[in-house]
């Protein structure tokens, strides 16, 4: 679903809106915790009362702030804002959610405890709320606080590197042993004010001494400003064969309610000017031919392709154009939607490489498994699938959207080693 109809919405009723739903869910609570509270001592009782309208406040007196005193537009402090207030908002409101489901529990319980006493049959039931569910919702609660604070302090920066070793019955033998480190969804306003995560990163990725690097997308959030003071970090990349990069939905402005399609425009043309001033080669719907020992293989790119209400700008078919059928092709797509719909089984591409999910920053273990809620919404979603001998990566990226945390979810450096298939 697009934002774009919010960011359209005049803010004060916005504004309005939302503070009208958070405080009807402060008063919810607050009546669950009167319950739960009723046995102590008073003292007890205001010290609790406190703490939770002196956060609540906070909170609120920040979201208003927000909205009365906006940041300089096209600046990666306005992102920085957003990312602060929505991580309070989660932080605050994400566990008097799961509490109020459970307060509910013992409302309805005790509403019908309250019907069945006017009958006879049913007169000894107890008149005395039980709040089990309570107690419960405030254990879940604390749980599921805790829970996004570890996502949000540590949990967004951990990152992991992710080797997997590909074989493919028509690699160049060239090729045996090649080496790709696959980036995506840097989003780089995520790394404000916190540099030194990025360059762990970066140096992570060059201690893999890789052949050839490729990003697929989502360089920032809005503006091409947000790669401002990272400049020395990205240059630090290091490949023999070059950095190659496709475009992500992020790249290209549509989340920011521009003043004319020219300034848009603008800020797209700039971010393109700063990716390749860092040596980045952005393939828009087009290919090179990767040569090693006379023999080569083809890296193909698309731009933003993605499926309604997402913008799609992406050509795959104008990208391969230039390829023989019988040469060795990778494709870098930024939505992994485009090789079930477009790729697998319909064009000759051996590998495509993807990311956009973010494995939605959130992942339960399940067994051996981790399962996310991302796959309620893509069939691929993150890692490697495989189709009658044609292969998709998907990358859960670098940084983060929307909330700033990542549970059970982290980062990713992915190395890829190719070989031939004996």
């Amino acid at each position: 679903m697009s934002i774009l109809p919010f960011l359209k919405m005049n803010k004060e009723i916005l504004l309005l809106i939302l503070t009208g739903i958070f405080i009807c869910i402060d008063l919810i609570t607050i009546r669950g915790i009167t319950f739960l509270t009723e046995g102590l001592k008073r003292n007890t009782q205001i010290i609790i009362y406190s703490v939770f309208w002196t956060a609540t406040s906070f909170v609120l007196i920040f979201l208003i702030y927000s909205f009365a005193n906006p940041m300089p537009v096209r600046s990666v402090q306005q992102v920085s804002r957003q990312y602060f207030l929505t991580g309070c908002i989660a932080l605050f409101y994400i566990p008097k959610l799961f509490f109020i489901v459970f307060s509910l529990v013992d409302e309805i319980i005790w509403l019908l405890a309250s019907l069945l006493r006017r009958f006879k049959k049913f007169s000894m039931l107890a008149k005395e709320r039980l709040l089990l569910f309570h107690h419960l919702g405030w254990t879940a609660a604390a749980i599921v606080l805790l829970t996004l604070l570890h996502g949000i302090v540590w949990g967004r920066f951990q990152y992991t590197v992710e080797h997997k070793s590909l074989e493919f019955q028509d690699l160049p033998e060239s090729f045996e042993g090649f080496k790709i480190v696959h980036l995506s969804d840097i989003h780089a306003s995520a790394f404000y004010e916190h540099t030194e995560k990025l360059s762990e990163i970066i140096a992570a990725v060059n201690k893999e001494k890789p052949d050839l690097i490729v990003i697929t997308g989502d360089f920032v959030n809005y503006f091409a400003e947000e790669l401002d003071g990272l400049e020395n970090i990205f240059y630090r990349l290091q490949a023999p064969y070059g950095v190659y990069a496709v475009t992500g939905n992020h790249d290209y402005g549509d989340y920011h309610l521009w003043n004319t399609i020219e300034e848009k425009k603008s800020n797209y043309l700039l971010l393109m000017k700063k990716l390749r001033y860092l040596g980045i080669r952005i393939l828009h719907n087009e290919s090179v031919l990767i040569y090693r020992n006379n023999e080569c293989f083809a890296l193909a790119g698309v731009d933003s392709w993605g499926l309604p209400p997402l913008a799609s700008y992406g050509d795959p078919k104008e990208a391969l154009k230039n390829i023989g059928r019988d040469t060795f092709t990778i494709l870098l797509s930024h939505h992994p939607q485009l090789w079930e719909k477009k790729i697998a089984g319909q064009l000759p591409v051996q590998l495509t490489l993807s990311g956009h999910t973010h494995g939605m920053q959130l992942g339960i273990n399940t067994g051996n498994r981790c399962w996310s809620p991302a796959a309620l919404i893509y069939r691929h979603w993150a890692g490697l699938y495989e189709q009658n001998q044609q292969f998709l990566y998907v990358n859960r990226g670098l940084g983060y959207i929307g909330l700033p945390m990542r549970i059970n979810m982290p980062a990713e450096i992915t190395v890829l080693t190719l070989y031939r298939k004996r």
